[in-house]
């Protein structure tokens, strides 16, 4: 969730089921924990998140496999085996246990997978504004300030692209100008209205002789 839906631990855990539409591959964000206490997000407000498939679909396993498992069902979509919600405290431990297991640095915190999904979103080149709505950052200032090294700065492929537009809007009009020039240039010259001085003019092979 934190990697893929690019949520603090503090709102994951405040999640609850109705904010979830798995169909439409949607999360609304409304509330996030702060020393136990549930409060709304770190913005002020709440915002809408988009799913990668793969996430909506172990979601959807969670569900069904959390009701089986559960008399009642939870309100929290990651809550303990007595239904109350995780402590993110808890969550840190069980991080501990994965990077020791995986001989990772010890240091990396659950926070950590939020900046691997901006950092990753930056790197394969998505719209700066996309990744800031979805973090939920205040401005777009923020965003690059702190991720900003994982633009991409030196690309000569968008240069060719640069060429590559110019080259093609540059032929249409030469096209334009021609098929404008076809449609009221007529071997009369007293039909031309064109100046006296285009009939010392040379003209492009394709005019240089009638049919």
């Amino acid at each position: 969730m934190l990697s893929r839906a690019r949520l603090t631990c503090h709102s994951a855990l405040a999640l609850q089921w109705p904010d979830l539409d798995l169909a439409n591959r949607k999360i609304r964000v409304e509330r996030a924990f702060s020393d136990g206490t549930l409060n709304t997000p770190k913005s002020g407000h709440g915002r809408t998140v988009d799913l990668s498939q793969a996430l909506a679909d172990v979601l959807l396993q969670w569900k069904r496999k959390t009701r089986k498992a559960r008399k009642e069902e939870a309100p929290w979509v990651f809550a303990s085996e007595a239904g109350t919600v995780f402590d993110g405290t808890n969550v840190r431990k069980f991080m501990t246990r994965i990077l020791k297991k995986a001989n990772l640095p010890l240091h990396f915190t659950p926070h950590c997978l939020r900046h691997t999904y901006a950092s990753l979103m930056l790197q394969q080149g998505e719209p700066v504004a996309y990744v800031q709505r979805q973090l939920g950052h205040a401005s777009i200032q923020l965003t690059v300030d702190t991720y900003g090294k994982w633009l991409p700065m030196e690309s000569q492929a968008a240069v060719d692209r640069l060429d590559a537009s110019f080259l093609e809007s540059g032929s249409k009009v030469v096209a334009t100008v021609r098929e404008d020039a076809a449609k009221y240039w007529s071997w009369r010259e007293e039909l031309n209205l064109q100046p006296v001085v285009y009939k010392t003019t040379a003209l492009p092979l394709s005019y240089a002789s009638p049919p």
